[in-house]
């Protein structure tokens, strides 16, 4: 169902992901205390119980929750026979945020060089 990139923020004290590239789709912990709800959805927006698949372990870690996935069936009932539906953790992610995080680095390098250079010509 795709790559999904952490987000910059959390949601519900939880990590929340954003699919990459197609039409948006989000992992996300939801809470509703009036419906005394609270699991893991994927669905297209963040924070609506719009969610096409689900799990309803409480875990601190979207991948740490196994294959309780479920999936909302055509007969409007929540299926758990798909045990494709697993959720992991990939090495090319933490190289991406590796290479965000060196970017980062660079660019403030260059914003302290360019003021040590401004400094000196004053």
């Amino acid at each position: 169902m795709g790559t999904y990139n952490r987000l910059g923020r959390d949601f519900n004290g939880r990590a929340a992901y954003k699919r990459e590239g197609q039409d948006p789709l989000f992992i996300y912990f939801f809470t509703s205390q009036r419906d005394n709800l609270s699991l893991w959805v994927i669905g297209p927006q963040l924070g609506q119980f719009i969610a096409g698949i689900r799990n309803s372990r409480e875990g601190t870690c979207v991948h740490s929750l196994g294959n309780d996935w479920k999936y909302a069936s055509r007969a409007g009932v929540w299926e758990d026979n798909d045990p494709s539906l697993t959720v992991e953790c990939s090495s090319t992610q933490a190289s991406r945020q590796e290479e965000i995080r060196d970017v980062i680095d660079e660019v403030f390098d260059e914003k302290t060089t360019a003021k040590s250079t401004i400094r000196r010509n004053l």
